[in-house]
């Protein structure tokens, strides 16, 4: 049973990182081993552990020990060495040394007996938890222990004497159990049997009423296996796999850039790690993504592992590779069994993001055999309900005091499991939503905890069942002056178990529980928080309105998250205090991120273009983040996963009247989040067409347009007179061309007020329905027609105020059949003219492969594209078996036509698989003659091949089989037939310098341009709506 569980104790807090770090990056750490220091009467020294960050320190003493006492580092800087000279007074003389690094600085009290009689205790103040506990602590006098009477209370007993042969006497005592809900303290007193001298040991015990885990110093930390040196298959200079096992985030592996001409990416990326000899056990590791930029972060990946038993390297993750996500997320990977003996970790990387691998911390673990095992007193790993056997006495016999601790609170029924212990959702990555849409990306914080962590702050975590998906925990501190605390921020993985984590940051909390597919389809996961302190969060879908005053009166950070249903703040709470009410507040919140939401269309479509429902819609899967910032010169403004606030803003957005006034600056910030790109991000649009949201707002809340309240300058009544005398001013002018961004927003707000007011149109949208294709399930890869794509063609063929573009006549015979032509746009499809013109390189270095074919001689006849069922395979291998051609295809087996049709076995038939777009039209130019060898069936005889067009722009000969779209163009050969078809391509080599031929290739070129095809669509769709004003 107990290799079930996983325990995970990860510290990042690693001092060798100062040397790596410039003191401003650096978490200030100061740790003492002892606090007092006591001395006989004679002269002494005592060494105590500093443990520091920054690693220098100094240590100094006060005015009244300067003349006996001394100090001086010790163990290179791991302890500071304290010394007295012998004491000739009669009383005890006391100091104080003062260790300083820089950022903190810490005291240790430092006390030496006289020649009188007289008793010193350390340490003399003690804080248990209701549990219970053991308090020890030494006694120095010139007393012997027969003359010392110890007393103490009832709930304090003293263990056994260990008494020792020097002045120096150990006291041990047991703190029995606290039922009661109040702190009580009480002393345990030594005193000299023949005087009144004595010394005081103070113990508090915490009541039921107010949790304080329990000390975390006892749960061992898992053992970081040590890398010695490390392969790697590509790297850049200075980028070299050693800067993933030098403990220092800030730098990291990189493959090699950029890439040679032709390449798209390094994949497979092989990565190597090797362990100092004689390790013993490897049982986990884990991912550290580049802190900053995603290029290269791990997609699918190998496991391989080498062993002393077996040396070579063998896949532990066999033929399913493991997902690492490639969103930059901190992962661990835990193997099955405990791998005995490891020599070696080998990566194989086979994806990620934009075909490079990067990393900038890889570490690797060997659990712990010393862990605490949860079921022996809890019902599951995460420790959040006790065994039904479990009993007081079994708990006061648990070794581990943070766990008993745990236990006992829960035996009471006191344990505040608020915040604490939660069930996790996950939440679809907020990229998934924002490349269906063409939009920013919303929130990544969807999951907040309720839960602060101070700086260095050991954080014991107990996490539930993650059902094979990665999970992390994110630290984010936003007091950070003078910037975002957005960009402040650590994560750490998480795993099913127990994790330690020492935070390298203070701040709230956030679950990073991210998929790419639909949430519903995925677990929840328990996470048990059982130490850090609760801060609290409002949930408008957990909290009443009368919770608000409590829950924010109770928040320990300065910051405090109020959760909506499309909206989340993280604002300070001094000025969240000042709101009438919390729920009002998000409520105005979720309000503006709905409705710009409704107004994209986003509710009507669901994720396939079709009609949308409650279920499947366009609708963001995640909320909008608002948070609070510092950053100088900055006011407010949108990026990627969050929009951001300036404090000084914060009287107004925490003010639920001053919102429902004056919203536009939310508005705008979230209209940057929701312009669609490129469509309404051209050029010098993207301070415009996000205000289109900005003034629909507006209008819902019933405020007068900011182009009729606000003017550029005193000679205009406002914005829209502005616009318009510059408008019909000036000859010259066009949009462009206009300089202030609300002058570009007038045509937009003419559009929405004709729309509405004069057409009494409320929906904005026109649907679209571009139809390029006949419907076949062969286009699909499918033996059936996706269902969206039949229902959303039946949808449109019935509804006549829709917008179809057809792109062959055998597409428009079809649509007219069924609705006739309203609203019928016939365009082909077209081509980018400049790059497969213009855009050739003369010295674009060829891999070797290719280069080898150009010198066979032998005139080169190509083809890109699906290589599928309607390619007509028979007519290509007639024409290699003529031995008269090198025939070259590029493109994707889109089925297994290509295995089975055997081209393979021809010499002069190659195929070199998928090129990159920005390099296609450099091996397309080298092509003597350019082909669409296509059966001719059903779907060829609806399609308009977007190759030809790209073909004419080239200016190459093209020959294509009898299709109904390539007979409309002169400069295309058709071949009827397979014997036409050869004599086609002898007659199109001979055209290869007929002027007349290029001439006409490049006219019917440009007249196909995609430019000239959005011309016709929007001239078709001025018609149409003229149509309508006219009814």
């Amino acid at each position: 049973m107990k290799n079930y569980f996983l325990y995970v104790f990860i510290s990042l807090f690693l001092f060798s990182l100062s040397s790596c770090k410039d003191d401003k990056d650096v978490v200030a750490v100061l740790e003492l081993g002892l606090e007092n220091a006591d001395f006989y009467k004679e002269a002494g020294s005592v060494v105590i552990d500093v443990k520091s960050l920054p690693a220098d320190w100094t240590a100094s003493v006060d005015v009244e020990g300067e003349q006996w006492c001394k100090t001086e580092p010790v163990n290179s800087g791991a302890g500071v060495k304290i010394s007295v000279i012998s004491n000739p007074n009669k009383t005890v003389r006391n100091a104080s040394v003062v260790i300083n690094n820089g950022k903190l600085n810490k005291k240790i009290l430092v006390r030496q007996l006289g020649t009188d009689t007289d008793i010193l205790v350390s340490p003399f103040a003690f804080t248990l938890p209701p549990v219970g506990g053991t308090v020890a602590f030494t006694v120095t006098t010139n007393l012997t222990e027969a003359e010392l009477d110890v007393t103490y209370p009832s709930w304090i007993k003293k263990e056994v004497d260990t008494r020792a042969a020097t002045i120096e006497i150990p006291y041990k005592f047991t703190v029995d159990t606290h039922e009661g809900s109040s702190v009580r303290t009480e002393k345990i007193v030594i005193k000299d049997k023949n005087s009144n001298i004595s010394a005081e040991v103070t113990v508090i015990q915490n009541g039921l009423d107010g949790y304080t885990f329990g000390d975390t110093e006892g749960i061992a930390d898992d053992v970081q296996l040590e890398v010695v040196r490390g392969e790697a298959s590509t790297a850049h200079g200075g980028e070299g796999i050693e800067k993933s096992f030098d403990s220092d985030m800030s730098t990291i592996y990189h493959s090699n850039y950029p890439f040679a001409e032709g390449v798209t990416s390094h994949y497979p990326v092989m990565l190597t790690y090797y362990f100092k000899e004689n390790t013993e056990a490897l049982d986990y590791f884990i991912y550290y993504p580049r802190i900053s930029g995603s290029n290269g972060n791990f997609g699918e990946v190998e496991i391989q592992v080498s062993t002393e038993e077996h040396p070579a390297f063998e896949s532990v993750t066999n033929e399913t590779n493991f997902d690492f996500g490639s969103k930059g997320a901190v992962v661990s990977f835990s193997f099955d069994n405990t791998i005995q003996k490891p020599k070696a970790v080998r990566l194989i990387i086979k994806s990620g993001v934009n075909g490079h691998a990067s990393c900038a911390e890889m570490k690797f673990f060997a659990r712990n055999p010393e862990g605490f095992d949860p079921l022996t007193l809890f019902m599951d790993v995460t420790c959040s309900k006790l065994r039904s056997d479990i009993t007081e006495e079994m708990i006061k016999a648990c070794t581990y005091p943070f766990f008993k601790n745990i236990a006992y609170y829960m035996l009471k029924d006191k344990y505040p499991a608020d915040f604490r212990i939660a069930d996790f959702k996950p939440y679809q990555h907020p990229d998934i939503q924002a490349t269906i849409n063409k939009t920013g990306t919303y929130s990544l914080l969807d999951n907040p905890t309720g839960i602060f962590v101070k700086a260095g702050e050991t954080l014991i975590v107990m996490v539930g069942e993650t059902h094979g998906q990665h999970l992390s925990l994110r630290v984010q501190d936003m007091d950070t002056p003078n910037a975002d605390g957005f960009n402040n921020s650590i994560s750490y993985s998480l795993r099913t178990g127990i994790n330690k984590i020492v935070s390298e940051k203070k701040g709230l909390i956030y679950v990073m529980y991210h998929v790419n597919g639909n949430p519903v389809d995925y677990d929840e996961v328990k996470i048990h928080f059982a130490s850090g302190s609760v801060n609290g969060y409002f949930d408008v879908a957990k909290h009443t309105r009368e919770q608000w005053g409590t829950l924010l009166n109770g928040a320990v950070d300065g910051y405090f998250d109020v959760v909506g249903n499309y909206a989340h703040l993280t604002f300070p709470v001094s000025k969240l205090k000042s709101t009438s009410n919390g729920r009002d507040l998000i409520n105005l919140f979720d309000d503006i991120v709905y409705k710009e939401q409704i107004f994209m269309g986003l509710r009507k479509y669901n994720n396939n273009g079709g009609i949308g429902t409650d279920t499947d819609n366009r609708m963001f899967r995640n909320r909008m983040y608002f948070n609070v910032m510092y950053g100088q010169g900055d006011y407010m403004y949108s990026t990627s996963y969050h929009t951001a606030y300036h404090f000084s803003t914060m009287d107004n957005l925490c003010s639920v009247d001053q919102m429902k006034t004056n919203n536009w600056g939310p508005a705008h910030e979230v209209g940057h989040s929701n312009q669609t790109r490129p469509g309404l991000k051209w050029f010098g649009m993207t301070e415009v067409t996000n205000n289109i949201c900005s003034m629909y707002i507006q209008k819902l809340y019933g405020i007068n347009s900011r182009l009729l309240t606000t003017t550029p300058s005193n000679a205009y009544s406002n914005y829209y007179e502005h616009a318009m005398t510059l408008a019909f001013g000036n000859n010259d002018i066009f949009h462009a061309k206009l300089g202030d961004v609300f002058d570009k927003l007038v045509p937009f707000w003419q559009l929405e007020l004709y729309m509405e007011y004069v057409l009494g149109k409320t929906d904005f949208y026109k649907v679209v329905y571009e139809y390029i294709d006949d419907l076949n399930p062969h286009l699909a890869g499918t033996d059936e027609l996706p269902v969206n794509v039949r229902e959303k063609y039946e949808k449109t063929m019935k509804e006549k105020d829709s917008i179809v573009v057809v792109t062959a006549d055998a597409l428009q015979r079809d649509v007219l059949s069924k609705r006739g032509d309203s609203h019928l746009v016939f365009s082909c499809n077209g081509v980018d003219y400049n790059h497969f013109h213009n855009e050739i390189d003369p010295d674009f270095k060829f891999e070797k492969e290719f280069a080898e074919i150009l010198e066979k001689g032998q005139p080169m006849i190509g083809y890109y594209g699906a290589l599928a069922k309607w390619f007509d395979y028979q007519l290509v291998k007639e024409l290699a078996e003529t031995g008269k051609y090198q025939i070259v295809l590029f493109g994707i087996k889109y089925d297994d036509s290509y295995e089975k049709a055997g081209l393979d076995r021809q010499e002069n038939v190659h195929f070199l698989g998928s090129r990159d777009y920005h390099v296609l039209q450099n091996y397309a130019a080298k092509m003597d003659v350019l082909t669409i060898p296509f059966l001719i069936n059903e779907i060829t005889k609806a399609t308009s091949p977007v190759k030809l067009f790209e073909y004419m722009a080239l200016n190459k000969p093209i020959v294509t089989t009898d299709m109904d779209e390539c007979r409309k163009y002169q400069s295309v050969l058709i071949g009827h037939d397979h014997k036409e078809f050869e004599a086609k391509l002898d007659e199109a080599l001979g055209k290869r310098s007929d002027k007349a031929y290029i001439e006409l290739l490049d006219r019917e070129a440009l007249e196909n341009t995609w430019e000239e095809k959005a011309k016709a669509i929007i001239e078709e769709m001025k018609h149409c709506e003229e149509a309508d004003g006219n009814r």
